[in-house]
């Protein structure tokens, strides 16, 4: 007999997986999807609704104003599923099979739901789809400078609960084996050791260690050390944690996007550089 997860547990995984998604959502990631979709939206394109014609389906980018990166099954599915240990269940949630692009208005509709879900509800009546905005150049200028200035506010403030709650910590102890199983399949780990042997470069940090004071060597030394410095206790002040949340931000809405707010700290100081 399968027992199904208490609800606590699902809403610990069901954030696992939103954090993953959000550090999956690239542009390589989103340029693959467009063009995977044809440049449409995977919502209303298969709908073919009344009064909306081929062009009403269509996908103006796949940058953030005009698209949206959702799960075509929900979160919700994979992190109630009892089968399922966290990794795999974040690691299936996020896969690229199970990620689309949808028209903004389209995802809003959609909410939480998985696709077959929505469109049921669609073709039942039970919502109302209305037809996607169409952007001017001005405009989608005008609206990536708004979504830049709110991600500045967002990002210092979802930083700063995401290091009280834990939930940095949480997601260490999942990417950590995700991506070191990714390295070994993909060859990457093979390939550096071949790059390190060919270049010299193990041989000379084999012979730099064994010159060494033992000392050195010894991590558990280095982190007493540290924690007796209070060396990471200045780590974990909220100013320290708050400055790696306006540059963690400052990357994903800024750099990224080659976006220059002009009330961003960051931006000005890479223009000065």
């Amino acid at each position: 007999m399968v027992i199904g997860r208490p609800q606590h547990e699902i809403e610990r995984r069901t954030k696992l997986i939103r954090a993953d998604f959000d550090r999956l959502d690239t542009d390589p990631l989103r340029e693959e999807l467009f063009n995977r979709q044809s440049g449409r939206c995977l919502l209303c394109s298969g709908l073919h609704l009344d009064g909306w014609t081929a062009a009403d389906w269509e996908l103006q980018g796949w940058n953030t104003v005009v698209s949206e990166l959702d799960h075509l099954v929900s979160r919700y599915s994979f992190a109630s599923r009892p089968d399922l240990t966290d990794e795999q269940a974040v690691q299936l949630a996020n896969h690229k099979d199970n990620l689309v692009l949808l028209h903004p208005g389209c995802n809003r509709v959609k909410g939480s739901q998985g696709i077959e879900e929505v469109v049921e509800d669609i073709r039942s009546g039970r919502i109302i789809l209305g037809k996607p905005q169409t952007w001017s150049p001005e405009e989608l200028e005008r609206e990536k400078q708004r979504l830049s200035a709110v991600g500045c506010i967002g990002g210092r403030i979802g930083g700063r609960k995401n290091v009280e709650t834990g939930h940095i910590a949480a997601l260490g102890r999942i990417h950590g084996p995700i991506q070191g199983r990714k390295n070994v399949e993909t060859g990457h780990i093979t390939a550096l050791g071949r790059i390190a042997v060919e270049t010299g470069l193990l041989a000379k940090a084999c012979c730099k260690t064994m010159h060494q004071p033992l000392a050195r060597v010894r991590p558990k030394d280095q982190g007493r050390k540290n924690v007796e410095s209070g060396h990471l206790a200045k780590l974990r002040t909220p100013e320290h944690q708050a400055a790696a949340a306006r540059k963690a931000n400052h990357m994903h809405w800024h750099v990224k996007r080659d976006i220059k707010n002009p009330d961003c700290e960051l931006c000005k100081n890479s223009e000065k550089k």
